[in-house]
């Protein structure tokens, strides 16, 4: 029974202070409001997403991206190069879309999932991968 108590008493705390962020020096009728001033304490709470801010936040591409891996904090993140030549690759052409895979794929589409050619001004196939 102690056990059970001193485990709620914990997980209490650690979800107060998960859920606690603080936004610079607040006053209130001339008294601080205590703890540590000047953005000391938690320096780390909400620099980054998920569980003690240790995942990465997700990084929005656009409206043009869509897919499992857009917007997951679980997902690998993708080649920074491959994604953001696909996104511009997506935004020169109409009905061309990014899927973003949960292993990082990336991938060009149409709207209905199917995968398109990318077709250079020159005519070239564009290729995403290295």
């Amino acid at each position: 029974m102690k056990t059970l108590a001193i485990f709620l008493a914990v997980v209490g705390v650690a979800c107060a202070q998960l859920g606690h962020q603080q936004h610079g020096h607040q006053q209130h009728a001339g008294h601080s409001t205590g703890g540590v001033q000047g953005g000391q304490a938690g320096a780390g709470a909400g620099a980054g997403g998920g569980p003690l801010g240790l995942l990465p936040k997700p990084i929005n591409y656009g409206p043009k991206v869509f897919g499992q891996g857009h917007l997951n904090q679980w997902a690998i993140p993708p080649n920074p190069f491959v994604i953001s030549r696909a996104v511009q690759i997506a935004n020169s052409q109409p009905n061309v879309l990014v899927r973003l895979d949960l292993d990082g794929d990336v991938t060009l589409t149409n709207q209905y999932g199917q995968e398109v050619e990318a077709i250079g001004p020159f005519g070239q196939e564009i290729d995403l991968e290295f």
